[in-house]
């Protein structure tokens, strides 16, 4: 080339330091994409269990906890806490 050989070094380096630069920025759009996607799926999941949960007509909303009669303690079921079996 026409460059002396502390030039050309110079040259190359700085076409290296430039090409990883590129790289590392392409690598961050990808993950930033994948984490977007996965924020958006699970937001959508939890939309739907929120939904699903609000539909059921059995069971009660305590504020913002849902409680399914079938997890609520009977009365006429009560058990001796003190007791291991």
């Amino acid at each position: 080339m026409l460059l002396s050989p502390a030039k050309q070094r110079r040259v190359n380096q700085a076409l290296q330091e430039l090409l990883q630069g590129l790289r590392r920025r392409a690598q961050g759009a990808k993950q930033w994409r994948h984490r977007k996607q996965a924020e958006k799926s699970a937001a959508e999941e939890a939309a739907a269990v929120i939904r699903r949960a609000k539909n059921k007509p059995e069971g009660t909303w305590d504020g913002n906890v849902y409680r399914p009669k079938n997890f609520q303690e009977r009365p006429d079921n009560k058990k001796d806490k003190g007791h291991l079996h």
